[in-house]
């Protein structure tokens, strides 16, 4: 990985060799206090190779004792995991634009408020809404139909609508569900486009200060 052959790096510190301008800090003291200490930890980094070039690992590191409970060596895994990170620094990078763009709110399996951002939270504002209020609101009326098209196509379609006293808030969402591995509900993501300025006026006082959340029509 590193490009180094064992002659080149016999007697040298690896950090000191292979960490960089843009090796995190913070990760390099955790790295050296655990050390320090003679712990066994688990932990990524990033490191340079031996024509300049980044790529992340990720090490085990355990310390190993003798019968007399002297330390002996410390042994260090490592695995490159470049290709893996990357893929999750541009997820990353994909969520913070649809952040930017999409009303978006996550509730646990019991409605309680777990993230929103700060688009709907500006949103339910305009309609004097607590994001604690649209939460619960949201999961109650998750309907059985709605959960029934999230099985079976992985999200369902909704219209989603909130009446202040003088505006209408109004979101064309998509519902998806987070499970663990066993099956079971986490979390419930909510997100979508706010629509309010297409919603006609003869419904703006329809349900006035009562949510609504109904299956979206499609053509």
């Amino acid at each position: 990985m590193s490009g180094y052959t064992f002659n080149e790096m016999e007697g040298k510190k690896p950090g000191h060799v292979l960490q960089g301008q843009d090796t995190d800090p913070q990760t390099i003291q955790d790295i050296r206090n655990h050390l320090a200490r003679y712990e066994p930890f688990y932990d990524g980094i990033l490191n340079y190779n031996k024509n300049g070039e980044p790529y992340w690992i990720s090490l085990s590191i355990n310390p190993v004792w003798d019968n007399q409970n002297q330390l002996t060596h410390v042994i260090s895994v490592q695995a490159n995991i470049t290709q893996v990170k990357q893929t999750c620094l541009d997820f990353t990078r994909k969520l913070d634009a649809i952040g930017g763009a999409l009303v978006i709110m996550e509730i646990d399996a019991t409605g309680k408020l777990d993230s929103v951002n700060p688009l709907f939270e500006e949103a339910l504002g305009q309609v004097d809404k607590s994001c604690e209020e649209a939460s619960r609101s949201i999961y109650h009326q998750i309907t059985h139909e709605l959960k029934e098209a999230i099985d079976k196509q992985g999200y369902a379609s909704a219209l989603i609508e909130f009446d202040g006293q003088h505006d209408q808030l109004a979101i064309d969402a998509r519902i998806c569900v987070l499970k663990d591995l066993s099956g079971n509900i986490l979390n419930y993501v909510m997100f979508g486009i706010d629509i309010s300025t297409r919603v006609k006026p003869s419904q703006k006082h329809k349900h006035q200060c009562s949510p609504s959340l109904s299956p979206a029509k499609r053509s």
